[in-house]
């Protein structure tokens, strides 16, 4: 798939193009997120495509899906990628963290927070929140926009919202 059909569909997929048709569910990805349902699920190479558009550099995961949720207005993409191991995802996270921490690809507001012992990156981008971090082998990276963002994060980790920082 070339550049501009990637971008196309990255448009068309978040949101910014039309409504994404529905998709089937994902062992990685849950039915809801946020109070959001899943609308569309991409795995297999098309997730890998994705991934490596977003996020290009030395290190490919060896599996990915992607989630698109959406809800009256609201929207949220959800990315899970599979690394060989452990400390190949934690390379992922310190490898995005200084790209991102530089101001790459739009990025500002990088933050680093311990919640739960789970070390999560924070930023604003585009009008959306985005977190990432390690779960053993994965990589998760959320988008959402600010209503869901906190509901959607503490999901992920298993928190009560009141929990996390801010707010």
């Amino acid at each position: 798939m070339s550049r501009n059909g990637i971008v196309g569909a990255l448009l068309v997929l978040t949101g910014c193009g039309g409504t994404p048709p529905s998709g089937g569910e994902s062992p990685t990805l849950p039915d809801t997120l946020g109070g959001l349902a899943l609308t569309q699920n991409v795995s297999g190479g098309e997730a890998q495509t994705l991934i490596a558009y977003l996020h290009p550099g030395p290190l490919a995961p060896a599996e990915s899906d992607v989630g698109f949720y959406a809800s009256e207005g609201e929207r949220a993409v959800l990315y899970v990628s599979r690394f060989p191991s452990a400390d190949t995802a934690q390379a992922q996270i310190t490898l995005m963290s200084a790209m991102i921490g530089r101001g790459r690809g739009g990025f500002g507001h990088h933050t680093e927070t311990d919640i739960g012992g789970t070390v999560v990156h924070s930023a604003l981008s585009q009008g959306r929140a985005h977190f990432f971090f390690a779960r053993d082998r994965e990589v998760v990276w959320l988008a959402a926009d600010p209503e869901t963002a906190r509901g959607a994060l503490a999901q992920l980790l298993g928190v009560p919202v009141d929990s996390l920082p801010g707010r």
